[in-house]
């Protein structure tokens, strides 16, 4: 009789557990927000940029699952952390969606409201290729800077700098963006952007020192010791969270939107937050 019992509950808490996790992964984890936190220490991180902070937008893919509700959430969440710089590594909206009038007034009604007083930068991503400058102009009108294949000094109140260099998806395809890179000075902090994630084996060695990407979604489903349920190209290498390339750090986020199922399974929505710490030496 207690075996009987004890098979029956057993059973009932894997029911229970599969019709939760089925739930959430259908209902509710692609509207949540997930804020990751992270810090920057370096010596060539100058004392103008110290405790300067960085948040990383991707993939909104508005349009078929994503509407004003979720952006305008997303929205909020940003600027009640107040960060000093937004980045945004593309895919503005969904895979083969050309966006009407209503649909990109309601994404820059959302995306000018973001507040970031040492700038808004951008890069564009796969899904907006086919309406590029379109898209490119949304985020102009948002306050956006797009810096495809350009590199920009962020100040702070001083002379002194970091580098930001922005990596376009044709060069992703290229794969070959190390004249970017040519310039740099050796002692120059380097952030780079970047939609696709394997673009980080093309960068020269200490390049950069921290580079942020999106476009997988971290594979939107994932399971516990299995991993993802499917590559994304670009991202065959390099899926989701940290990882260190020889002296670069690479961070790949989830994103925020979803496509093809708005589904989300161990792979919730994020946003990226990160601070810059200054290490001081003794000369």
């Amino acid at each position: 009789m207690q075996r009987k019992i004890t098979i029956l509950l057993t059973l009932c808490v894997l029911v229970f557990s599969t019709l939760f996790i089925a739930l959430d992964a259908n209902f509710l984890s692609s509207k949540r927000v997930h804020v990751t936190n992270g810090d920057i220490h370096s010596e060539h991180i100058p004392l103008s940029l110290d405790n300067v902070s960085v948040m990383v937008v991707s993939d909104l893919e508005y349009g078929t699952y994503m509407n004003k509700e979720r952006l305008d959430h997303i929205v909020d969440t940003i600027n009640t952390i107040a960060p000093d710089i937004v980045l945004f590594l593309g895919d503005l909206f969904d895979e083969n969606l050309l966006p009407n009038v209503h649909q990109e007034q309601e994404v820059i009604d959302s995306l000018i409201k973001i507040s970031a007083p040492l700038g808004k930068f951008a890069v564009t991503g796969d899904f907006d290729e086919a309406n590029k400058e379109k898209v490119i102009q949304i985020l102009e009108t948002s306050q956006f800077e797009v810096i495809n294949n350009k590199v920009m000094r962020l100040h702070n109140l001083s002379e002194t700098y970091i580098n930001l260099v922005g990596i376009s998806q044709t060069v992703t395809q290229a794969n070959d963006c190390t004249s970017l890179f040519n310039d740099l000075g050796i002692n120059q902090f380097t952030i780079a952007i970047c939609h696709n994630s394997d673009i980080v084996d093309s960068i020269p060695p200490g390049g950069a020192d921290i580079i942020f990407c999106g476009n997988s979604h971290g594979a939107q489903i994932r399971f516990p010791i299995y991993g993802p349920i499917r590559e994304t190209p670009g991202n065959t290498n390099y899926i989701a969270g940290l990882y260190t390339v020889g002296s670069t750090t690479l961070h790949v986020s989830h994103g925020l939107g979803t496509t093809r199922q708005d589904v989300r399974l161990f792979s919730d929505p994020e946003l990226l937050f990160y601070r810059l710490h200054t290490i001081q030496t003794n000369e």
